[in-house]
């Protein structure tokens, strides 16, 4: 990587971070899949784990009703995470 020369007005520390931030940048739809899998990740860790009805953050009602949900929701967020499309960003 070539470091790039700053111009006149620019200080050498905003080329550098010009320069990361170029480098590791995340597609919006890689951003969204990973958005779906939490949220379904989080589903069921809340119905199945028993940690949070054990500490006290929900009832042991709602955590039965989270484990229903899970059956409708996980398959949702699998076909979500499948339909959301790629960049066609080729860079």
């Amino acid at each position: 990587m070539k470091a790039k020369k700053p111009s006149f007005g620019e200080s050498a520390k905003q080329t550098n971070s010009d320069s990361l931030s170029s480098s590791f940048k995340l597609s919006k739809s890689l951003i969204a899949r990973a958005g779906v899998v939490l949220f379904a990740l989080g589903f069921i860790d809340a119905g199945y784990s028993g940690d949070w009805s054990r500490v006290g953050v929900i009832t042991r009602e709602s955590e039965e009703l989270l484990k229903f949900a899970a059956f409708f929701v996980i398959p949702l967020c699998i076909v979500a995470t499948v339909s959301i499309p790629k960049d066609d960003k080729s860079s």
